[in-house]
């Protein structure tokens, strides 16, 4: 739920010589690749926005995961990870955090805005609350066009790039069920080779995007 615990486990996978990977189905799904292959492309130009969004309306039960904060219950925590990890994976390390939330009877955030704030003039816009539904799309944004991950877009199917003074293109992703089956595929690719950790979600990176949700949320009760 925190760097600290995160760390934790990284020590004791290199005590044990244990492989150890975060579970960000995300980061392996073909809509992503193809993503980081247009920006390292310049297809878009340089980045200089991301905006994501993740929100449903959740039931409210105060002893569910969701809501209880002895089990991380809350937006942020929840499926805010998910907007500040395609901010980290596009962007990097950020140089400052402004967030805001509020709080719901249970004593966890439920509606949690973050924007991220980069030395070169870049900005992240992010959103995960579990009040109410959203789009649960994202756009990446760059000097020259800009990619839409279409909903809902942490396991897209549909990916548009759209360039200035050109028809937008296209691409979709036709592969069964959720798209669970890339990140265990990895796992297999790792063990088979003797890895620790995947190259594609190191170790260093998941403890990035732990310490970059801690800050956001000691932003959000200043």
């Amino acid at each position: 739920m925190n760097a600290s615990q995160v760390e934790r486990m990284m020590d004791a996978s290199a005590r044990h010589n244990a492989f150890l990977m975060e579970a960000v189905w995300t980061r392996f799904m073909p809509p992503t690749l193809t993503m980081l292959e247009l920006i390292q492309s310049n297809a878009i130009g340089q980045v200089t926005a991301v905006k994501a969004d993740f929100g449903f309306a959740a039931r409210y039960d105060p002893e569910g995961r969701l809501f209880n904060p002895a089990f991380g219950g809350g937006a942020l925590l929840d499926i805010g990870i998910y907007p500040a990890f395609l901010a980290l994976l596009v962007l990097g390390i950020p140089a400052r955090i402004r967030a805001a939330s509020a709080f719901g009877p249970s004593g966890v955030d439920e509606d949690t805005g973050m924007m991220f704030e980069y030395d070169n003039g870049a900005l992240a816009h992010l959103h995960a609350n579990i009040r109410y539904d959203t789009p649960i799309e994202a756009q990446i944004y760059g000097t020259t066009g800009h990619i839409h991950l279409h909903s809902r877009w942490h396991h897209a199917r549909e990916l548009t790039l759209h360039r200035k003074g050109s028809t937008p293109e296209v691409f979709r992703f036709d592969y069964p069920g959720l798209g669970y089956q890339f990140e265990a595929e990895e796992v297999m690719r790792c063990l088979d080779a003797g890895l620790r950790e995947s190259p594609l979600l190191p170790l260093h990176f998941s403890l990035s995007l732990a310490k970059l949700l801690d800050q956001t949320a000691l932003e959000t009760v200043r």
